[in-house]
C-alpha cells in the first residue's frame, strides 16, 4: 500500500494524477467523444458566423459589382466615342490633304519640257 501512495504523489507532482486508481476520470472513449463534440460545436458556430458575414457583406458585393459594371460601360462608351472622333478627324484630314493636292496641281504652272542634248543640237543646228 505505501507504494501506491508514493506513485500517487509522484503523479500529482507531474500534474496528471494516478490514472489507474481514479474511478472519477472519464474513459478514453468518453474523452474522444467529448473532444469531437466540442470540435463539431465549434465548426457549427464558425459556419454560422461565416454565413452571417456573407449575408452582411452581400449588399456591398452587389453594390461594388454594379459600380464595376457602370465603370466598364462608361469606359466602353468613351472608347467608342474616341474611336469615332479619331476616325472622323482622320477622314477630314485626308479630304483636306487631297483637296490641297488637287488645288496645288491646278495652280502650278506646267513644267517646261526637259531638253536633252540631242534635241538642243537639232534646234541649234
Amino acid at each position: 500500500m505505501p507504494e501506491q501512495g508514493l506513485h500517487h504523489r509522484q503523479g500529482d507532482q507531474l500534474g496528471i494524477g494516478d490514472l489507474r486508481c481514479d474511478p472519477d476520470l472519464p474513459s478514453p472513449d468518453r474523452l474522444i467523444d467529448d473532444w469531437f463534440d466540442i470540435a463539431d460545436e465549434t465548426l457549427t458556430a464558425q459556419r454560422e458566423f461565416a454565413k452571417a458575414l456573407l449575408a452582411f457583406g452581400s449588399p456591398m458585393i452587389d453594390a461594388v459589382s454594379r459600380a464595376a459594371m457602370r465603370t466598364i460601360e462608361a469606359t466602353q462608351e468613351a472608347t467608342r466615342e474616341a474611336t469615332r472622333e479619331a476616325a472622323e478627324a482622320t477622314t477630314q484630314a485626308t479630304r483636306e490633304a487631297m483637296e490641297a493636292a488637287t488645288q496645288g496641281s491646278r495652280e502650278a504652272p506646267p513644267e517646261a519640257p526637259r531638253t536633252t542634248r540631242a534635241s538642243s543640237a537639232r534646234r541649234d543646228g
